[in-house]
């Protein structure tokens, strides 16, 4: 199933629940390149206050943003911050999106407005905390307190991903691959892992991600780099977790989880071939999804 039959399928069940899908129908028509039918279902969805994981209005900017309709995206962001959510997602969504467009200082004031609605008590601890202390050090800010309390979670999210990467590379010399094992978490998986683990999946911006490990595949493909892609499911690293004792958030539990889904097949090489599934999970083929990017 392609993207354009996943949207179709959605905008089918528009019909028996309205508000319960219109964000994933909108989301669905935006990665097909439908833009102005994503427009149009988070155009409603901003009338209708709905929401999910996600504000109506961040996706609506970030589609805007994506069309190049710069001026329309960010009088959406004001609209939203006329309206003064007195809960922090909608702030740190866009945080995240200026983050991910390099406009960090835009980036520091929805995080910042985020961590005014947030509970002080374990917030050093949480993503929101540490993509503030990211882009803060990008604007080359001194450390606070919030960005001290929230460098030791940093830390252990950084030598995680350090000692994971250096374990594959060591697996990889033992099976004889001769290419990168990246372990990543496939769209579907995105929200799950994030709310089981945020330690672990700090991000949610789904899109974003895809589209970040697209591009650094591509970078480095240019010198010769070649990637297998194993996908991590959430179901699964539980399974395995709860089979071996082990806790998904430590590193020999996560190399031992793509071990077991290289033995059983589920890895692939990457760039699949134009016709063939996007890795990503989306259901649409390479050359219409994460294959078209520029």
């Amino acid at each position: 199933m392609d993207a354009a039959d996943k949207a179709r399928l959605l905008d089918e069940d528009l019909e028996e629940d309205r508000e319960g899908f219109l964000l994933d129908a909108a989301r669905a028509w935006h990665e097909a390149g439908d833009h102005d039918r994503a427009i149009e279902l988070l155009t409603e969805a901003v009338e209708l206050g709905v929401e999910d994981h996600d504000h109506p209005r961040v996706l609506l900017a970030e589609v805007l943003f994506d069309l190049g309709r710069d001026d329309e995206a960010r009088a959406q962001l004001r609209a939203l911050r006329k309206t003064w959510p007195d809960y922090p997602e909608p702030y740190e969504q866009a945080g995240e999106l200026m983050r991910r467009r390099g406009e960090f200082e835009e980036a520091l004031n929805w995080y910042d407005l985020a961590v005014a609605q947030e509970e002080p008590r374990g917030l050093a601890d949480r993503p929101l905390a540490m993509s503030r202390r990211e882009v803060r050090q990008k604007l080359g800010l001194p450390e606070d307190d919030l960005d001290k309390a929230a460098e030791p979670a940093a830390r252990r999210f950084e030598e995680l991903v350090r000692q994971m990467r250096a374990t594959l590379a060591a697996e990889r010399s033992q099976k004889g691959i001769e290419a990168t094992i990246v372990a990543f978490w496939p769209r579907a998986e995105v929200p799950r892992a994030h709310e089981k683990w945020p330690e672990l999946v700090p991000r949610t911006d789904v899109d974003a991600m895809m589209r970040d490990n697209e591009l650094y595949h591509r970078e480095l493909s240019e010198s010769g780099e070649r990637f297998v892609m194993v996908p991590l499911m959430v179901d699964r690293l539980t399974e395995l977790a709860s089979r071996t004792g082990g806790d998904p958030m430590d590193e020999e539990t996560l190399c031992a989880y793509v071990t077991e889904s290289i033995n059983d097949d589920l890895a692939t090489a990457w760039p699949p071939g134009p016709n063939a599934p996007c890795w990503c999970g989306s259901g649409s083929t390479y050359g219409k999804c994460c294959g078209r990017l520029q």
